[in-house]
């Protein structure tokens, strides 16, 4: 059984589409006298998805102008699409900025020992970082690489340098592909006050097991985005053709 998208659904999405990938913020959007001359639908079917594409936050409607694409959908990150903070945040013609709370070394708990692999004796490098764009506080990230691996580097100031960057270039090691959870939840009261968000606002939970070229665990971050910042956002696709 096969169900049908509404019809205003189907145009909410190509208008979304129409929006990230032509226009910029501010732009007027095609009219709805327009939109429905074009599509040949009904009233009723294009306002139902333009009132849609409002909801979702990528226009907003000014009495008397019409309605106008906001900078909303060029500040929300794709977090399933995020290789490096630094590259995404440069891509929105941003500025991006780490500041590291704490870099150390120390013993790895049952749960950080458990997704690197090692044992809970082993020593790992321990990175805290606040990432933000135009200095505003986007992420929180705790970081476990193996120290066994990577000795030495928690004398690395990154908040100069990229961690994947110094991994490829110092310690020859190629990051190859990562493994992600993404639940939702609400920001405590450390996390509400290093994000400059409101306590108990919604947040996303990344945890990210990372692999080398040669399949090896070398990371495991857990990592607190700012629910208003990100989205999460994958592609299925169906392998069966009949």
């Amino acid at each position: 059984m096969t169900t049908e998208k509404p019809l205003y659904i189907e145009l909410a999405e190509k208008l979304i589409e129409h929006i990230t990938t032509k226009c910029q913020a501010g732009d007027l959007l095609i009219s709805e006298r327009e939109l429905i001359a074009k599509t040949k639908m009904s009233r009723t079917t294009v306002r139902l998805a333009l009132k849609e594409v409002e909801l979702l936050g990528y226009i907003k409607t000014i009495p008397g102008k019409g309605r106008f694409v906001t900078e909303y959908y060029q500040e929300i990150m794709n977090i399933g699409n995020m290789y490096s903070f630094t590259d995404e945040i440069n891509k929105l013609g941003n500025v991006a900025k780490t500041i590291v709370i704490n870099c150390n070394l120390t013993f790895a708990s049952p749960l950080v020992a458990k997704n690197l692999g090692i044992r809970e004796s082993d020593k790992v490098v321990f990175i805290n970082r606040l990432r933000l764009s135009n200095q505003t506080p986007m992420m929180l990230e705790d970081t476990f690489l193996p120290y066994q691996l990577f000795e030495g580097l928690e004398k690395v100031d990154f908040s100069k340098v990229s961690l994947y960057e110094t991994l490829r270039t110092q310690y020859q090691t190629i990051v190859s592909f990562a493994e992600e959870e993404v639940f939702a939840n609400i920001a405590n009261e450390n996390e509400a006050a290093l994000l400059q968000i409101s306590e108990n606002q919604p947040v996303l939970e990344i945890f990210r097991t990372t692999y080398s070229s040669k399949n090896n665990i070398i990371e495991y971050t857990h990592s607190v985005a700012r629910g208003d910042k990100f989205s999460y956002k994958t592609t299925h696709t169906n392998k069966q053709r009949n």
